[in-house]
């Protein structure tokens, strides 16, 4: 089985921004979402915020990590869709 060199290459430079992009979005994400459950008025309001722009890195560095499995996979000549 053949191995593509730079595949692998490409796979590796994508999951080093996803795994930030994804502790961002979660440190952002995980208290909002708290504060939605748990707040009244303005904290929900607050909570509803964070959630929403937390869940913008958190689903870039699940679109990166996605591709840099597809990519891997690709590299290493297996059928991936």
């Amino acid at each position: 089985m053949s191995r593509d060199p730079q595949s692998e290459g490409q796979a590796r430079r994508l999951a080093g921004p996803a795994a930030w992009l994804l502790a961002i979005g979660a440190a952002l994400a995980l208290p909002g979402l708290v504060l939605v459950v748990l707040g009244d008025e303005w904290v929900f309001h607050l909570g509803l915020v964070l959630a929403v722009l937390g869940s913008i890195p958190l689903f870039a560095g699940l679109a990166m990590m996605f591709s840099g499995a597809v990519e891997r996979r690709s590299g290493r000549e297996k059928p991936f869709a």
